[in-house]
């Protein structure tokens, strides 16, 4: 589940962010542009996939009129290069369901970005075969194997791959599934400089030690095994904190299993780990009330109603009052208590945080990847590691220049902040969210160190019957 990073397609009309001039390209990455494609060649036959249009005011004597949706008297007009204008009828919302931003105006979600490369690199680490043993990947290997799967007119990409010392070939499924925007961007090897650092923290975690057991297990095992790597960015979002999976399937059997500890809940350069809807711009006083209830008393306080000012008819105003309630009967609770009760408020915090970062799946693992690095953060042990580190947490509410308030939970010992809750909004101020942040003490407590020297295999090597044993042969890439 995406933190509140937020896509729109090409919304040219409906967000009133764009005008007459605005560059736009028909989405062939989507089913919707696709339809949008084939209306307008059916009209225009020498019509371009990649063409870049214009959305324009009128439209010139030269024009053609392409009808997309139910016909509801509604006229678009975009002028190709040539000077044509083409009229697409239809409602606004079908018309940019259609469409992707052009040019220097596309916008992408950098963490679905993310989940594309990093599914490719994970993919470049069961590929890596040849040798005694699965070898380093480098920024070039994930950059092949994205590039390959990009080339793909359905995005999957497969490879076939022997075992170690055998003639037996494990099936490795590459599959990309991302929003219109992103698929463009990441699909265009000139975008790739934007994202750059992606390409070595996202090798970094797959020469780390968890991708090397599987990897080697897989190469040493000498048997047929089918594993499937998905950069999800589309399916599921609000329901599942995954977004990039591994599925083992047996070819014999066709059993399936999700590869352990790697359920992959994928930051890149984000602090933000949950989130909770604020019951939106015009959603009212009760729907707010809720969503403050909501997000404040699983920590085991009790909201009491809001009277501020103004805070029946204006979202920030109303938490803004909310935050710095909750703020206080958090302090309360923590002013004086005893061993008992503080224990009883960290465990509740570490609930708080478990659920939010994995939706109460303990094998998720949050994966950041920063500035050319990687880190690996587990919160299944989370409550123990709190109350063994003797955590004094204390909480304070601050309201920023935007006028959104903050809660911190830190610990007063070391001063370190275990998360920030904060209330987050659009510019036009349409969209709004109560975001989770992590803070360096939670960074430290949830943190997964290992040696990658001290590797033990996860299951028995099973030995290949005599008759399959052979020399290891180079990886047949690409082989569909």
């Amino acid at each position: 589940m995406r933190a509140f990073e937020l896509i729109y397609e090409a919304s040219v009309f409906s967000r009133g962010t764009y005008s007459y001039g605005h560059k736009v390209k028909i989405a062939t990455n989507s089913a919707k542009g696709k339809s949008l494609l084939q209306a307008v060649q059916q009209q225009i036959p020498d019509f371009g996939p990649e063409e870049v249009l214009t959305w324009v005011e009128n439209p010139s004597e030269d024009s053609t009129t392409v009808i997309f949706g139910k016909a509801t008297g509604n006229e678009r007009y975009f002028q190709r290069g040539s000077g044509e204008t083409i009229i697409i009828q239809g409602s606004d919302k079908s018309i940019e369901s259609g469409l992707n931003h052009a040019g220097e105006a596309i916008k992408f979600n950098k963490g679905d970005i993310a989940e594309g490369v990093l599914g490719a690199a994970i993919t470049a680490k069961l590929i890596k075969r040849g040798s005694d043993r699965i070898g380093d990947i480098s920024p070039d290997d994930v950059k092949n194997v994205l590039s390959a799967a990009m080339a793909k007119s359905n995005d999957t990409l497969v490879y076939e791959v022997n075992d170690k010392n055998s003639q037996i070939s494990d099936k490795i499924v590459f599959s990309v599934k991302l929003t219109g925007p992103s698929l463009q961007i990441i699909g265009d090897k000139e975008q790739w400089p934007k994202f750059e650092s992606l390409f070595g923290s996202s090798s970094h975690y797959a020469n780390t030690a968890d991708a090397e057991r599987y990897s080697d297990y897989f190469y040493k095992n000498g048997k047929a095994d089918e594993v499937y790597i998905t950069s999800d960015g589309l399916s599921g979002q609000k329901s599942r904190k995954t977004d990039v999976s591994v599925i083992v399937k047996d070819p014999a059997t066709g059993k399936t299993r999700n590869l352990k500890n790697v359920d992959i809940s994928l930051k890149a350069d984000s602090k933000q780990f949950g989130q909770i809807g604020t019951g939106g711009l015009s959603g009212g006083y009760d729907k707010w009330m809720q969503s403050a209830k909501r997000l404040f008393e699983p920590f085991g306080i009790t909201m009491d109603d809001v009277a501020a000012k103004g805070a029946k008819k204006d979202i920030v105003t109303f938490f803004k009052a909310a935050y710095i309630q909750a703020g206080e009967k958090l302090n309360q609770e923590l002013a004086g208590s005893n061993i008992k009760n503080e224990t009883t408020f960290v465990e509740k915090v570490a609930d708080v945080i478990f659920q939010q970062a994995t939706l109460k799946v303990p094998n998720v693992r949050i994966v950041n990847l920063e500035k050319g690095e990687s880190s690996i953060h587990s919160f299944a042990s989370l409550k123990q590691r709190m109350l063994s580190a003797n955590v004094n947490l204390t909480a304070g509410t601050s309201i920023g220049r935007s006028g959104y308030p903050t809660i911190t939970i830190a610990d007063s010992t070391s001063g370190k902040v275990l998360v920030k809750i904060r209330y987050f909004s659009t510019k036009l101020g349409d969209k709004s969210a109560h975001v989770f942040e992590k803070g360096p003490l939670l960074h430290d407590l949830t943190m997964l160190t290992k040696d990658k020297t001290k590797i033990k295999p996860t299951a028995p090597v099973e030995k290949p019957p005599a008759n399959q044993a052979q020399t290891a042969q180079q990886p047949q890439q690409s082989k569909i």
